[in-house]
């Protein structure tokens, strides 16, 4: 089976990690994964192909590329598909579920997104301006209605897109939890020997 993902750019930290995880699954399984990029996306695979949209001005980071991006990555997107015969588009997050939806619809191929968590959280946090909150949940949105499957870790993620996206379609949304491994239980005398380690007295219930 033959994938493509796309991804503006990739910065160390919980995301990268996810994101290269995923398509290490994929390849895991025999698939070939095509990945469309601003910024080059190594890895050492025979079956894994980086498509890089050279953008040779600027900050890869600044507004200007992030808007020719919005109109360019489709349209790559869409070469690739059709050049490479996709079989299956995979969207890293909502907004390159919008990227990959023109695409997708026009090859009638199929497309799972995974989501960890609200976009717009993100740009409110950074102070983005209302106008900007606006694009990206309609962008969020239209991302959600294009996709056939959507995966998310956490169960409150799960009902807002269904209570979003539910009333103009049905759609297949199911969790994927992270895969972290649970603590190992403490034992009452390893807490101890902590406690007397860091010289913590122990608290007494008062009866």
């Amino acid at each position: 089976m033959k994938i493509l993902t796309a991804m503006y750019t990739l910065r160390r930290g919980g995301g990268y990690d996810r994101f290269i995880m995923m398509v290490e699954a994929f390849l895991d399984r025999k698939c070939e994964v095509h990945c469309l990029s601003l910024t080059p996306i190594k890895m050492k695979h025979p079956g894994y192909y980086n498509h890089r949209l050279g953008l040779s001005f600027g900050r890869t980071g600044g507004w200007v590329a992030k808007f020719l991006v919005v109109f360019l990555f489709p349209l790559y997107s869409l070469l690739i598909g059709w050049r490479e015969k996709i079989d299956f588009f995979v969207a890293f997050g909502s907004i390159y579920a919008f990227l990959l939806a023109i695409p997708k619809w026009i090859l009638r191929r199929r497309m799972v997104t995974f989501i960890r968590g609200n976009s717009t959280f993100g740009l409110m946090v950074h102070r983005s301006s209302g106008f900007f909150l606006s694009i990206n949940r309609m962008m969020e949105y239209l991302g959600f209605l294009f996709s056939d499957r959507i995966l998310t870790n956490n169960g409150e993620t799960q009902n807002e897109i269904l209570r979003t996206v539910g009333k103009r379609k049905h759609v297949d949304v199911r969790l994927l939890y992270n895969n972290i491994s649970p603590m190992p239980k403490m034992e009452r005398e390893d807490a101890n020997q902590i406690r007397s380690r860091l010289r913590i007295q122990s608290v007494r219930k008062s009866s």
